[in-house]
């Protein structure tokens, strides 16, 4: 969910819940932070309030809005904490298969898949 999406509809954040707050789109996304929600929280008034607070800064072309100054904001509001956390991207990366410590790998007979018979009967002559 947008933070923007959020702040208009007044969503609340509840107690316990866990947050991955993230930053940029496409090649600039990021992960800013994972918190977790230490008290019932209106994201609406707790960027009104930031904003509030850095309005001054916030009118200078050279100050842009900052989400890590957000995330210590909310922090300092007691209103999330921290959590320790690591990235490890798995999906869709054969590092993961071609790094495995195993040695010696064999590769095992494949079976064939249920429709391959029919290949020979049904494959469209110049396919190949």
């Amino acid at each position: 969910m947008n933070i923007a999406d959020m702040i208009e509809n007044g969503v609340r954040a509840a107690a316990g819940e866990t947050l991955l707050l993230t930053d940029g789109e496409y090649d600039s996304y990021s992960v800013a932070a994972l918190v977790r929600v230490r008290r019932n929280i209106n994201l609406r008034l707790l960027a009104d309030a930031f904003i509030e607070r850095e309005r001054i800064g916030m009118q200078s072309p050279e100050r842009m809005f900052s989400t890590q100054e957000f995330v210590e904001y909310m922090v300092s509001e007691d209103a999330v904490e921290h959590l320790p956390f690591r990235e490890v991207q798995v999906a869709g990366d054969m590092d993961c298969y071609v790094s495995s410590p195993k040695k010696d790998w064999q590769p095992e007979e494949l079976k064939p898949l249920p429709y391959e018979w029919a290949e020979a009967i049904y494959d469209t002559p110049g396919r190949r």
